[in-house]
């Protein structure tokens, strides 16, 4: 996802049935179908996409942005941290469109990591222009790994400072 926006596209169609897994460290996004550079995005009068990671601004009418694309990445990393399907428990039909034009998302696991919940509700922010972009969600994710075991406050903020992950929510 990064490399497709670093290159000014939308991917426009990201679920966790289009992510191939090569192995634990590599995992490749498949079917570009819906890959558009973000100047060709046409507005479409037919709503496409699997319904859980369709953000509410495209069933409102709006054209599918980058924004969209981390929308739909914070329901996959949901995904993969809970192990089930986001809304798995719902029809996708016209009550499950509604309540997610309506603000509906997945709620956070109780097992999963404040910082990593935290990073769900910024990709998943109403406001679009209020989502991280890629970049700041692989800082985030790539500083929690380096991270995992150490304990010195001041070490840690001056990390976070040089890699730019200190972000204001």
């Amino acid at each position: 996802l990064e490399k497709i926006h670093s290159k000014g596209w939308v991917r426009g169609d990201l679920h966790c049935r289009n992510i191939l897994l090569l192995n634990k460290e590599n995992a490749f996004i498949s079917d570009f179908g819906m890959c558009r550079p973000t100047d060709a995005v046409e507005s479409k009068d037919k709503l496409y996409g699997v319904i859980p990671n369709i953000t509410p601004k495209i069933i409102h009418g709006h054209l599918r942005s980058q924004t969209v694309d981390i929308y739909s990445l914070g329901i996959v990393l949901w995904e993969l941290v809970c192990g089930v399907i986001a809304f798995a428990d719902r029809s996708y039909d016209v009550h499950s469109i509604v309540d997610i034009r309506d603000g509906l998302c997945p709620q956070t696991c109780h097992f999963a990591p404040p910082v990593y919940s935290d990073l769900l509700e910024r990709c998943w922010n109403r406001d679009p222009s209020k989502r991280l972009c890629i970049k700041d969600v692989l800082n985030s994710i790539e500083f929690w790994c380096y991270h995992g075991g150490k304990t010195d406050v001041l070490t840690i903020l001056t990390d976070m400072i040089y890699l730019g992950v200190l972000i204001n929510p």
